[in-house]
């Protein structure tokens, strides 16, 4: 189950067909989340979560490549939840958007989240699979992510390489 739910980018660092420099950030939102240049049918509905890692990629110093990507990447998911994906939240992304000391990027950030058309509550079962994933040796807030991810039914995107070695 965890293996489902988690870590879309690292498989496309993983893809024999994939190398940043030589592909569009169509090409790596495809590796993240499954976008294709169709039609959106009521089967290929979409939820995608985004941590807070990555939904403030935007935000961070575009002069590195592999950042470049993630931000482009990251702004055309957040493009399709305006258009026909939902967007998920949760009361984690909140708090944690919250801490962001940077006033300027935690309104930006917010912003972002304000997209959300699904908000995730910790309830009795996201915080009884929180506990789950910290007894797996997953890190506490990230371990959140994911249980919220999960109770969401949406894949946790994440730029997060920390998460990504984990390789849930």
């Amino acid at each position: 189950m965890l293996k489902d739910s988690c870590l879309y980018r690292s498989k496309a660092r993983t893809s024999p067909h994939f190398h940043p420099a030589n592909q569009s950030p169509y090409f790596y939102a495809s590796q993240l989340s499954g976008y294709q240049k169709r039609p959106v049918k009521q089967e290929d509905y979409v939820k995608v979560y985004l941590d807070v890692c990555c939904l403030c990629r935007p935000f961070d110093d575009q002069a590195i490549n592999r950042i470049h990507l993630e931000a482009e990447a990251t702004k055309e998911i957040l493009m399709r939840c305006t258009q026909d994906w939902t967007l998920v939240t949760s009361d984690a992304v909140s708090f944690e958007i919250s801490r962001i000391t940077d006033r300027a990027r935690m309104k930006k950030a917010q912003n972002l989240m304000d997209l959300a058309k699904e908000h995730v509550t910790i309830t009795k079962t996201v915080s009884r699979r929180y506990h789950e994933y910290v007894e797996m040796g997953i890190d506490p807030a990230d371990a959140l992510h994911l249980a919220c991810a999960e109770s969401a039914g949406a894949p946790l995107l994440t730029t997060d390489d920390a998460v990504i070695r984990k390789q849930c």
